[in-house]
């Protein structure tokens, strides 16, 4: 983005927050910012190039999801076959089973629900 502008459309790249477990768990995975909050994130391979062929798209982290400018909160994630091949791989499920059909609102309160579990625990 750089330009200063809004993009027209809401594009944002999700990215897991930054911990080794993850950082380590695929090749290739390298580090980025949240576009949003400024946190650590793991950006994944598909990732990389997917914001090198659409630059105005934002790294979020999965906190700053329902935040992003011009997203609609009725929006559904996509998931690239790669990135949908890599997770089945990891986790042994269907990354379209993990977000369950979720807009990507229900996505970002899902996200929050879960932060503050842990935070209570």
């Amino acid at each position: 983005m750089g330009d200063g502008q809004e993009p027209d459309e809401g594009k944002a790249l999700l990215c897991a927050p930054w911990s080794t477990e993850v950082f380590v768990r695929i090749p290739g995975n390298s580090t980025g910012k949240c576009d949003l909050c400024g946190a650590s994130v793991v950006v994944s391979p598909e990732g990389r190039q997917l914001l090198a062929e659409e630059p105005d798209t934002r790294v979020v982290c999965p906190s700053c999801v329902g935040k992003v400018p011009n997203l609609s909160p009725d929006s559904t994630p996509e998931i690239t076959p790669a990135v949908s091949a890599r997770v089945r791989a990891v986790t042994g499920m269907d990354a379209e089973e993990i977000l369950s059909g979720q807009t990507a609102g229900e996505f970002a309160e899902r996200i929050k629900r879960e932060e503050e579990r842990r935070s209570s625990s």
